[in-house]
């Protein structure tokens, strides 16, 4: 997942990624450092939001699991 995350650190326009839950958790995972074993502590609901800032050398987690209020 490091590898691909890699290849949006560069300086350029947005991107969009829509996936299942489980790409996202270990993105999630690998920008916070956290290993495989918190997997389970990343809840993410069907539909939920989630944003990466990513740049070279580095990058932060946004928002996680946002949901659209009903």
């Amino acid at each position: 997942m490091g590898a691909l995350l890699d290849r949006f650190r560069e300086d350029g326009p947005p991107v969009i990624l829509v996936s299942h839950a489980e790409p996202i958790r270990v993105a999630g995972l690998t920008l916070l450092g956290l290993g495989l074993d918190a997997y389970d502590s990343l809840a993410l609901s069907p539909a939920g939001l989630c944003e990466f800032a990513l740049w070279p050398g580095g990058g932060r987690l946004v928002a996680w699991n946002e949901r659209s209020p009903a």
